[in-house]
């Protein structure tokens, strides 16, 4: 018997009628979590299901993302490069103390100061941040952003 590759559990197989190519299709649902999936060789049909179905994906993707939280990398790329706080706020333009907040608490970082980051620091806005499981998170990290429902 098949299992359910997201919790293991037993699956049914079962066929669909799309009334709107007015075809069974062969689906699998999970009799425990109920997630439900369709074999590859089928790709127009599931493309054709998809279109069809009340499937929330956005609650799919927001209860997914309710996992993970961004946090600032601004404090490792700092010391990685070498660069002392002081010297850092001053290339931004801000005292110490406010470089250090922005380091230790995430403390309101705008895209501009995100951009001035990023060039003070020679490198990517994007290497500024990184997307952490919440399970994954360690004491040394400061949460940016928490991803909610």
């Amino acid at each position: 018997m098949d299992l359910c590759p997201k919790c293991n559990s037993n699956i049914k197989k079962e066929k669909i009628y799309l009334k709107e190519n007015k075809k069974l299709i062969e689906v699998y649902t999970c009799e425990k979590c109920g997630y439900r999936y369709m074999p590859d060789d089928r790709f127009e049909e599931i493309l054709s299901y998809l279109k069809y179905s009340k499937i929330d994906y956005n609650a799919i993707i927001r209860e997914e993302f309710s996992n993970y939280v961004v946090i600032s990398r601004v404090k490792e790329i700092r010391k990685n490069r070498g660069i002392k706080l002081k010297e850092l706020a001053q290339r931004l333009g801000v005292s110490s103390q406010r470089m250090y907040q922005i380091e230790t608490m995430g403390e309101n970082l705008t895209i501009v100061n995100a951009l001035k980051l990023a060039k003070a620091l020679n490198c990517e806005v994007g290497e500024l941040f990184q997307l952490v499981k919440k399970d994954e998170l360690t004491s040394d990290m400061v949460i940016v952003k928490k991803l909610e429902n």
